[in-house]
Protein backbone atom coordinates (compact mmCIF):
# COMPACT_ATOMS: atom_id res chain seq x y z
CA UNK A 1 0.00 0.00 0.00
CA UNK A 2 2.95 2.39 0.74
CA UNK A 3 4.84 1.60 -2.56
CA UNK A 4 1.63 3.10 -5.23
CA UNK A 5 1.75 6.22 -2.73
CA UNK A 6 5.33 6.64 -2.58
CA UNK A 7 5.29 6.79 -6.68
CA UNK A 8 2.40 9.12 -6.52
CA UNK A 9 4.43 11.29 -4.70
CA UNK A 10 7.67 11.22 -6.55
CA UNK A 11 6.06 11.64 -9.92
CA UNK A 12 3.67 14.42 -9.01
CA UNK A 13 7.69 16.11 -7.52
CA UNK A 14 9.58 15.24 -10.39
CA UNK A 15 7.34 15.85 -13.61
CA UNK A 16 7.19 19.35 -12.83
CA UNK A 17 10.82 19.59 -12.49
CA UNK A 18 11.16 17.79 -15.69
CA UNK A 19 9.09 20.29 -17.37
CA UNK A 20 11.16 23.33 -16.45
CA UNK A 21 14.17 21.73 -17.17
CA UNK A 22 13.20 20.94 -20.85
CA UNK A 23 12.30 24.83 -21.11
CA UNK A 24 15.54 25.77 -20.23
CA UNK A 25 17.52 22.76 -22.10
CA UNK A 26 16.11 23.99 -25.28
CA UNK A 27 14.25 20.72 -25.67
CA UNK A 28 12.65 20.00 -28.65
CA UNK A 29 9.89 18.27 -27.46
CA UNK A 30 9.20 21.82 -25.22
CA UNK A 31 6.73 24.44 -27.60
CA UNK A 32 8.56 26.58 -29.13
CA UNK A 33 7.99 30.34 -28.10
CA UNK A 34 6.83 32.77 -31.59
CA UNK A 35 10.16 34.84 -32.77
CA UNK A 36 9.53 38.45 -32.68
CA UNK A 37 10.65 40.34 -35.78
CA UNK A 38 14.48 41.95 -35.31
CA UNK A 39 14.76 45.24 -34.24
CA UNK A 40 16.85 47.96 -35.40
CA UNK A 41 20.37 48.26 -33.80
CA UNK A 42 19.79 51.08 -31.46
CA UNK A 43 16.07 49.72 -30.21
CA UNK A 44 17.93 46.55 -29.06
CA UNK A 45 20.74 48.08 -26.88
CA UNK A 46 18.46 50.13 -25.21
CA UNK A 47 16.32 47.24 -25.11
CA UNK A 48 18.90 44.97 -23.46
CA UNK A 49 20.40 47.90 -21.25
CA UNK A 50 19.02 47.57 -17.48
CA UNK A 51 16.94 50.29 -16.26
CA UNK A 52 17.89 52.12 -12.79
CA UNK A 53 15.30 50.07 -10.97
CA UNK A 54 16.49 46.46 -12.89
CA UNK A 55 18.37 44.16 -10.59
CA UNK A 56 19.01 40.64 -11.59
CA UNK A 57 16.68 37.77 -10.84
CA UNK A 58 18.75 35.87 -8.91
CA UNK A 59 19.05 39.01 -6.21
CA UNK A 60 15.77 39.78 -6.05
CA UNK A 61 14.93 35.61 -5.38
CA UNK A 62 17.34 35.67 -2.64
CA UNK A 63 16.21 38.85 -0.79
CA UNK A 64 12.60 37.21 -1.53
CA UNK A 65 13.66 33.92 -0.28
CA UNK A 66 15.76 35.04 2.99
CA UNK A 67 13.11 36.98 4.29
CA UNK A 68 8.92 37.03 5.76
CA UNK A 69 5.92 38.19 3.33
CA UNK A 70 5.61 41.97 4.31
CA UNK A 71 9.50 42.07 3.81
CA UNK A 72 9.41 41.02 -0.01
CA UNK A 73 7.01 43.27 -0.46
CA UNK A 74 8.76 45.91 0.57
CA UNK A 75 11.53 45.06 -1.25
CA UNK A 76 10.08 45.11 -4.67
CA UNK A 77 11.14 47.44 -7.16
CA UNK A 78 8.59 50.35 -6.90
CA UNK A 79 7.43 51.12 -10.73
CA UNK A 80 6.57 54.18 -11.65
CA UNK A 81 3.24 53.95 -13.75
CA UNK A 82 3.21 56.10 -16.94
CA UNK A 83 0.74 58.54 -17.65
CA UNK A 84 -2.21 57.34 -19.96
CA UNK A 85 -1.93 58.46 -23.42
CA UNK A 86 -5.11 56.36 -24.76
CA UNK A 87 -8.28 57.97 -25.82
CA UNK A 88 -10.66 59.47 -23.42
CA UNK A 89 -12.86 56.96 -21.73
CA UNK A 90 -16.18 57.14 -23.18
CA UNK A 91 -18.93 56.71 -20.89
CA UNK A 92 -21.15 53.82 -21.72
CA UNK A 93 -18.46 52.05 -23.08
CA UNK A 94 -15.52 52.33 -21.05
CA UNK A 95 -16.98 52.62 -17.92
CA UNK A 96 -20.69 53.31 -16.12
CA UNK A 97 -21.80 55.88 -14.17
CA UNK A 98 -23.60 54.72 -11.07
CA UNK A 99 -26.56 56.56 -10.56
CA UNK A 100 -27.11 56.27 -7.15
CA UNK A 101 -23.15 55.85 -5.52
CA UNK A 102 -23.38 54.35 -2.47
CA UNK A 103 -21.50 56.10 0.29
CA UNK A 104 -19.80 55.15 3.50
CA UNK A 105 -19.16 58.57 5.25
CA UNK A 106 -20.59 61.08 3.33
CA UNK A 107 -18.52 64.45 3.68
CA UNK A 108 -20.28 67.03 1.22
CA UNK A 109 -17.72 68.66 -0.99
CA UNK A 110 -15.11 65.65 -0.65
CA UNK A 111 -14.20 62.72 -3.22
CA UNK A 112 -14.52 59.30 -1.30
CA UNK A 113 -12.25 56.13 -2.57
CA UNK A 114 -12.91 52.94 -0.18
CA UNK A 115 -10.55 50.27 -0.68
CA UNK A 116 -12.07 47.12 -0.45
CA UNK A 117 -9.69 44.44 1.51
CA UNK A 118 -8.95 41.30 3.21
CA UNK A 119 -6.29 40.72 5.77
CA UNK A 120 -5.23 37.45 4.19
CA UNK A 121 -5.37 38.62 0.49
CA UNK A 122 -1.78 38.50 -0.34
CA UNK A 123 -2.59 40.79 -3.58
CA UNK A 124 -4.03 43.31 -0.91
CA UNK A 125 -0.67 42.97 0.89
CA UNK A 126 0.74 43.71 -2.12
CA UNK A 127 -0.75 46.70 -2.97
CA UNK A 128 -0.74 48.04 0.39
CA UNK A 129 2.56 49.73 0.19
CA UNK A 130 1.27 51.67 -3.44
CA UNK A 131 -1.80 52.69 -1.32
CA UNK A 132 0.36 54.23 1.36
CA UNK A 133 2.89 56.36 -1.49
CA UNK A 134 -0.70 57.24 -3.10
CA UNK A 135 -2.55 58.19 0.10
CA UNK A 136 0.44 60.58 1.13
CA UNK A 137 -0.22 62.50 -2.60
CA UNK A 138 -3.86 62.93 -1.99
CA UNK A 139 -5.18 66.37 -2.77
CA UNK A 140 -7.45 68.09 0.01
CA UNK A 141 -10.93 67.28 -1.92
CA UNK A 142 -10.56 63.50 -1.51
CA UNK A 143 -11.18 61.50 1.31
CA UNK A 144 -9.46 57.56 1.37
CA UNK A 145 -11.57 55.11 3.55
CA UNK A 146 -11.04 50.94 4.17
CA UNK A 147 -13.90 48.58 3.88
CA UNK A 148 -12.87 45.07 5.16
CA UNK A 149 -14.31 42.25 2.83
CA UNK A 150 -16.26 39.87 4.86
CA UNK A 151 -16.81 37.32 2.19
CA UNK A 152 -17.43 34.63 5.23
CA UNK A 153 -15.64 32.04 6.76
CA UNK A 154 -12.12 33.11 7.73
CA UNK A 155 -12.91 36.39 6.57
CA UNK A 156 -15.13 37.68 9.43
CA UNK A 157 -12.80 37.59 12.17
CA UNK A 158 -10.33 39.61 10.79
CA UNK A 159 -13.37 42.01 9.32
CA UNK A 160 -14.37 42.19 12.82
CA UNK A 161 -11.08 42.76 14.18
CA UNK A 162 -10.57 46.20 11.65
CA UNK A 163 -14.09 47.22 12.96
CA UNK A 164 -12.99 46.75 16.74
CA UNK A 165 -9.72 48.76 16.00
CA UNK A 166 -11.85 51.52 13.93
CA UNK A 167 -13.82 51.91 16.93
CA UNK A 168 -10.51 51.97 19.27
CA UNK A 169 -9.15 54.57 17.23
CA UNK A 170 -6.51 52.20 16.16
CA UNK A 171 -6.30 51.36 12.33
CA UNK A 172 -3.43 53.51 12.03
CA UNK A 173 -1.44 51.31 14.36
CA UNK A 174 -2.57 47.84 12.95
CA UNK A 175 -3.57 48.20 9.90
CA UNK A 176 -0.13 47.64 8.62
CA UNK A 177 1.43 45.59 11.44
Amino acid sequence: MLKPRLLAVLLCTTLPMMACNAEQNGDPAAPQAATAPAQPADETAAAAAPGPGDTPVTEQSADAAGSGTADAAEAAPQVEAAPYDGPVPVEGTHYVRIAQPVELAPTPGKIEVVEMFGYTCPHCAALEPVLDNWKADLPADVEFRYLPAAFGGYWVPYARAFFAAETLGLVDATHNA
